[in-house]
């Protein structure tokens, strides 16, 4: 049913009604027959917006229903003045004692008062009018923000450089072929044949995949709440973000998943060193001692583990219940020799990764990126899907396999260093 825009002239030829009849009205009947209009109103505009009504339509509605409202306003004005009148004339005819408040007046004079009538000389006073009396009063002071969802620190992609590609989604690259190395150098006496070494080389490639995240939003979100459709969006790209930190460590390389931290490193094996007493930041030591007697390249930058095993390391303590800190220990416990502590809670627990983050780097074919689009019968629903994706994978080249030693059991360490 179209709806018209509701004056008070109109409400009274509506109800056969003159403007005498509604000035002798009750104050109780003229605030419903006002709320009457104004919901009428509020419905005549939510109507012009369902039916697309242009920004002109909607604007000179809404002046008029504003200068409407000022008509309202004065006639309520006027209402109370009479009654404030009426009450100081039967004040000084000595009907009723002069009140120092309406409040006071309302509640000592209430039976007197209600009996009067406004044509007769007399005033009702049904209810005294308060924010309750709005029917349906949404008034309000309103915190707009939204709170993150709670999510882990995102670090990974901070440990390794990123390196932009283009053109085909296939990076090739060539690596030693160890099937094939052979050192043979040895010393020469006068006229004997030198050794030979042998040496080889394997053409290795790595495909870019795809990580992404999408959720259908009606086109109203966009048009009448914009603050949710930016927190719909970073929410999507938090989602795609998370993804990407779990496969950088754990992706087997199979199918579309990424080759992953682990998938690309070496068992770390202990070397027993004799070790009285050891704990978490000995074996860490241990791990970068194997990386150095693997070859002089590798210095590990990053040691990886999860807040628990963080914990342990950092409130061990002596026979004295002093903490106890190893001389290669910084202050605050975030580094252990050469290494930075990264915490990552996807990490399990009793294990942690050594690596030496110049020898890998992240590929990225293409940046994160964001698109709206219509699927299926969006179009006839008025809605449309945000979509987030990006298109990437770690490169760590097997003759460099060795730059991430991964302790798969921290406590099986301990014992094996001190022997």
């Amino acid at each position: 049913m179209k709806k018209e825009m509701l004056t008070v002239a109109k409400w009274l030829e509506k109800e056969s009604l003159t403007q005498s009849d509604f000035d002798a009205l009750s104050l109780e009947d003229r605030a419903k027959a006002m709320n009457d209009i104004n919901s009428n109103n509020v419905e005549y505009i939510k109507e012009l917006e369902e039916n697309k009504a242009s920004k002109e339509e909607l604007s000179d509605a809404l002046k008029s229903i504003a200068q409407e409202n000022v008509i309202q306003t004065k006639a309520t004005l006027k209402a109370i003045e009479v009654i404030g009148t009426r009450v100081m004339e039967l004040s000084k005819a000595g009907v009723i004692d002069a009140p120092t408040t309406f409040k006071g007046l309302v509640s000592t004079h209430f039976d007197a008062i209600k009996k009067l009538k406004h044509n007769s000389g007399e005033v009702e006073i049904k209810a005294v009018f308060a924010s309750g009396s709005i029917s349906g009063n949404t008034d309000a002071t309103r915190d707009l923000a939204i709170s993150e969802l709670n999510t882990q620190y995102l670090n990974l992609r901070d440990i390794y450089p990123t390196e932009q590609i283009s053109g085909a989604n296939l990076y090739v690259y060539t690596d030693w072929n160890p099937a094939t190395i052979t050192r043979s150098a040895a010393m020469v006496a006068e006229g004997g044949a030198f050794p030979e070494s042998e040496a080889g080389f394997i053409e290795r490639s790595i495909t870019m995949h795809k990580v992404g995240d999408s959720i259908p939003v009606n086109e109203e979100v966009w048009e009448d709440e914009a603050r949710f459709g930016n927190e719909l969006d970073f929410f999507l790209r938090t989602n795609v973000a998370i993804k990407i930190q779990d496969e950088l460590l754990n992706g087997d390389d199979t199918g579309v998943r990424l080759r992953g931290l682990i998938n690309s490193g070496t068992t770390y094996v202990p070397v027993a060193a004799g070790v009285v007493d050891a704990n978490a930041w000995d074996v860490a030591q241990n791990m970068a001692l194997v990386m150095a007697k693997l070859g002089k390249k590798y210095m590990p930058t990053h040691l990886l583990m999860n807040a628990t095993e963080f914990y342990k390391m950092s409130s061990k303590k002596d026979g004295n219940n002093n903490y106890a800190t190893a001389p290669f220990v910084s202050a605050d416990g975030t580094n252990v020799g050469s290494m930075s502590i990264i915490i990552d809670n996807s990490i399990v627990d009793n294990s942690m990764i050594a690596l030496d983050s110049r020898f890998g780097k992240i590929l990225q074919k293409v940046g994160i990126q964001v698109s709206r689009g219509l699927v299926n019968n969006q179009f006839l629903t008025d809605q449309e899907t945000l979509k987030v994706r990006e298109r990437l994978n770690l490169l760590i080249k097997e003759s460099n396999r060795a730059s991430v030693q991964i302790c798969t059991s921290i406590s099986a360490a301990k014992t094996a260093i001190a022997v």
